[in-house]
């Protein structure tokens, strides 16, 4: 004689009381597997959630690269910042070193300029990798409609590009 489980609907010859595979009682009669409406119901829930958060997530990521390829401009400058052996120099596209690693850090080159720190203090430098402005600031920033911000002691300001302060922030 044969059992049949009454949740899966698989098949066990006599001496099963209960399905091996998801413990439901047996009976000897056959009946389709059907699932329990509450266990259809929160699949779709499931399903539902992560259709949800997937699109979120693309929507996110959508606006990730708007933010990257529409707000942010590319360097019209092509070079770009390299480290070797703990210094920093400048590269071109071919992966051509232009400027030797020199400094301690560097910046993106914006409207000509790169900010680079040498013992611990921020300059500018220009393309060919002469200092603009001379190494003085505590923190320097990229320039942007012809000026940058930089911090000298607790003091924020904005220079020019020759370096002289056109702006200074108070609180």
């Amino acid at each position: 004689m044969m059992y049949y489980c009454t949740q899966c609907g698989k098949e066990f010859e006599e001496g099963y009381r209960y399905c091996p595979y998801c413990g439901n009682p047996l009976t000897s009669e056959k009946k389709e597997a059907i699932p329990e409406k509450s266990s259809i119901l929160k699949s779709r829930k499931v399903l539902k959630k992560a259709l949800f958060w997937f699109i979120v997530g693309m929507a996110v990521l959508g606006l990730i690269f708007a933010v990257h390829v529409l707000l942010l401009k590319p360097p019209e400058v092509a070079l770009f910042p390299m480290e070797f052996r703990g210094k920093w120099g400048f590269m071109d596209k071919t992966a051509r070193v232009v400027i030797e690693p020199k400094y301690d850090l560097a910046g993106w080159f914006s409207e000509g300029l790169a900010a680079v720190m040498v013992e611990g203090k921020w300059g500018y430098i220009d393309p060919s990798g002469k200092f603009v402005i001379e190494p003085k600031f505590d923190a320097a920033g990229w320039f942007e409609g012809g000026r940058a911000q930089v911090q000298l002691g607790d003091q924020w300001e904005y220079i020019d590009r020759s370096g002289r302060v056109v702006w200074e922030l108070t609180e």
